[in-house]
C-alpha cells in the first residue's frame, strides 16, 4: 500500500472519530440541558401546587387546626383536574406512606425519596415504566397536624 493511501485512510479515520465524538458530546449536552430544564419546571410546579394546597387546607381547617380526609380529597380532586390536561399527576401518601389519593395511572411507588426528605425539601428522580418515562418530584406538606 502506498504512503498516500495510508495517509488518506488515517485522515478519514481521524475525522470520523472526531466527528462521532463531537456529535456524541453535542447530543449529550442537549439532552442534559433539556432534562435540567424539565426538572426545574417540575420542581417549580410542585412548589406552586404545594403552596396552593396548603393555603386551601389552612382556610378549610376547623378551629382545632385539623382537616378531615373528605376536605383533603376535594381539594386534591380540584387541583388534579387542571393537571390532567398538562399530563401531570398527583399521588398523596399519608404518614404511613399509604396512598390516600392518586390522580390517574402512576407507576408503582418506591418510598426511597420520601424517607430522605424533610418538610422544607423536595427530591426528584426519573422513573422508567415500560417504554414511558416519568419525572417524579416528592415533597411534604402539613395539613393541620398531619404530614402528607
Amino acid at each position: 500500500m502506498k504512503i498516500t493511501w495510508k495517509i488518506f485512510f488515517s485522515t478519514i479515520l481521524t475525522l470520523t472519530i472526531t466527528f462521532c465524538t463531537g456529535g456524541y458530546l453535542l447530543i449529550s449536552s442537549f439532552f442534559r440541558g433539556s432534562y435540567n430544564r424539565s426538572l426545574d419546571s417540575a420542581q417549580n410546579q410542585n412548589r406552586i401546587y404545594q403552596l396552593m394546597l396548603a393555603s386551601y387546607l389552612d382556610k378549610e381547617a376547623d378551629s382545632t387546626g385539623t382537616v378531615d380526609r373528605e376536605t383533603m380529597e376535594d381539594a386534591l380532586e380540584s387541583i388534579s383536574g387542571g393537571l390532567r390536561t398538562r399530563g401531570m399527576r398527583i399521588r398523596v401518601l399519608d404518614e404511613q406512606k399509604k396512598a390516600c389519593f392518586i390522580s390517574g395511572y402512576m407507576p408503582s411507588y418506591d418510598t426511597t425519596l420520601t424517607d430522605i426528605i424533610s418538610a422544607a425539601q423536595n427530591a426528584s428522580r426519573l422513573i422508567r415504566d415500560g417504554d414511558d418515562y416519568y419525572l417524579e418530584v416528592v415533597s411534604q406538606i402539613m395539613a393541620g397536624d398531619t404530614t402528607y
